[in-house]
């Protein structure tokens, strides 16, 4: 499942007030346990947003699946990067490479 990440204002966090990891445990609970988020249009993501990303993660792998983003904008990425949970939270170039790396894991 892809989901677009839409977002108010320059950041994914507070500002969405709870919206994504809600609707990443409404699909995890109809079954959908292998999810990409796309973070095209998402410049910045706060600790809120972070922490969004990190629980649905969670509710991903309780579920025997996998989370991982793609489209990451650099400063996203660096975000990643200084807070080492680039090591956690995969994260991909393109929709394909995303796609092919969430059909191989298990």
């Amino acid at each position: 499942m892809i989901l677009d990440v839409q977002f108010r204002g320059m950041t994914l966090g507070e500002i969405g007030g709870g919206q994504l990891i809600a609707k990443i445990r409404e699909l995890v609970n109809r079954g959908w346990v292998k999810i990409l988020l796309n973070l095209l249009d998402v410049p910045y993501v706060d600790s809120f947003g972070l922490e969004e990303i990190l629980l649905g993660l969670k509710a991903a792998r309780a579920a025997a699946g996998e989370l991982a983003l793609y489209n990451v904008h650099p400063r996203i990425r660096d975000l990643l990067v200084v807070t080492k949970l680039h090591t956690v939270i995969p994260s991909y170039e393109s929709e394909q490479e995303a796609v092919r790396s969430l059909r191989a894991s298990t």
